[in-house]
């Protein structure tokens, strides 16, 4: 079901304000319980029916769960089930996106280039953490800036385009019989040249589309002239027109930052940076150059506390992944046995794999711990009902 600001989701999650995408619904809401800001994301309605989207959603939620934390990501803390619908209990950022800076003139030199070299530190952890994940939605509304200036990285959806509009935008570039049955992934503006033509993509489509994210900081213009914004405009431009080169826009901006937007607009993906490590480097060194200092970024996050593997056992499970859950659970029990919650935890997730002795078990250690856990009771008491002792 969709809600309306007023109401109260799980009667506890107090809603504030409500953003609607392409497939999702992001409610932004209070939590009564811990007086905390909370971000809960979803898919719309019309979507609850298509297996599809569902899969679609359900891919996103895994990503970020296992993505786990990172100063320049958008932390995801838990995934549950309401009515049968997964929602995604996400950080809650108030400053706002990129899009807001750039509009407002708010960006000098120093800024664009702390912004730039802090994405770059979250995406290249994204990819070492998950071995060469393809953002594929790269845009000034997915970079979120807190209040005191820290770059979140938010939309793991990796969106697509469907049906005849996939097909018609493949037809500018192929002929024949031969069409590609899935469409571009991304925003049509920030998308990258291979992006319409194949839907193997790699790290270097993220790096094309954030060079233009970073022409719009560091000129406040768009690299090609836009005069009708039809698809087939923005596929001539990315696949065949050079991009205005930078200093063209903002006299102002060093060659060094001229010649490093348009690496990162190449046509072809060999001539571009080929990693976020590579590309952060060279950021770094500009700033280095500009400022005679070092951003200060977080290299190593730190490592996932028992109740949060706990929460994050909680989201596997609820997206349909208990043995993963339950390797979470025990991971968390390694680091501290004595937490009920997480052995309440690891039972729910025994619980559709018939080993109901081992979840009782599991409820049976919670309790022991918490004798007024009254979660772990109705858990075991459900478990006994199974194994046909009401």
């Amino acid at each position: 079901m969709e809600w309306k600001v007023g109401d109260r989701i799980k009667n506890r999650y107090e809603i504030h304000n409500i953003k609607i995408g392409g497939m999702g619904i992001v409610y932004l809401c209070y939590d009564h319980e811990t007086g905390d800001p909370v971000a809960i994301k979803t898919f719309q309605d019309k979507f609850f029916l298509d297996e599809k989207a569902r899969e679609k959603f359900t891919q996103e939620a895994l990503i970020w769960i296992n993505l786990e934390k990172h100063q320049n990501i958008v932390r995801a803390y838990y995934v549950i089930q309401i009515e049968e619908q997964p929602y995604i209990f996400l950080e809650y950022i108030t400053g706002g996106d990129l899009s807001n800076w750039i509009e407002e003139g708010k960006l000098d030199f120093n800024t664009s280039l702390n912004f730039a070299v802090q994405f770059c530190n979250g995406m290249e952890y994204a990819n070492k953490k998950l071995g060469g994940i393809v953002h594929g939605d790269i845009k000034p509304q997915n970079i979120l800036i807190t209040e005191d200036g820290i770059v979140k990285i938010t939309d793991f959806g990796l969106t697509r385009a469907s049906g005849e509009e996939a097909k018609s935008l493949f037809y500018l570039l192929r002929e024949g019989p031969t069409i590609l049955q899935s469409g571009p992934r991304g925003t049509l503006p920030w998308i990258a040249p291979e992006q319409f033509i194949s839907d193997e993509i790699d790290t270097r489509a993220d790096i094309y589309s954030f060079g233009i994210v970073l022409y719009q900081m560091f000129t406040g213009g768009y690299p090609y002239v836009v005069s009708t914004a039809t698809p087939e405009e923005f596929v001539t431009n990315h696949c065949k027109l050079k991009p205005i080169p930078p200093k063209k826009i903002n006299s102002k901006i060093p060659e060094e930052i001229d010649s490093l937007i348009l690496k990162c607009l190449e046509k072809n993906p060999n001539d571009r940076f080929q990693n976020f490590s590579q590309l952060k480097n060279a950021l770094s060194d500009i700033y280095y150059e500009t400022t005679g200092e070092k951003i200060v970024l977080e290299e190593e996050p730190s490592k996932l506390e028992a109740w949060e593997l706990g929460n994050k056992g909680v989201a596997l499970y609820n997206l349909g992944r208990p043995d993963e859950a339950i390797e979470c659970c025990n991971k968390a029990l390694e680091i501290n046995p004595g937490c009920a919650e997480v052995w309440n935890n690891k039972g729910s997730s025994l619980s559709n794999s018939g080993r109901h002795n081992e979840e009782i078990e599991c409820y049976d250690k919670a309790i022991e711990i918490n004798p007024r856990y009254a979660g772990a009771w109705y858990n075991k008491g459900n478990a006994l009902y199974s194994l046909g002792r009401p």
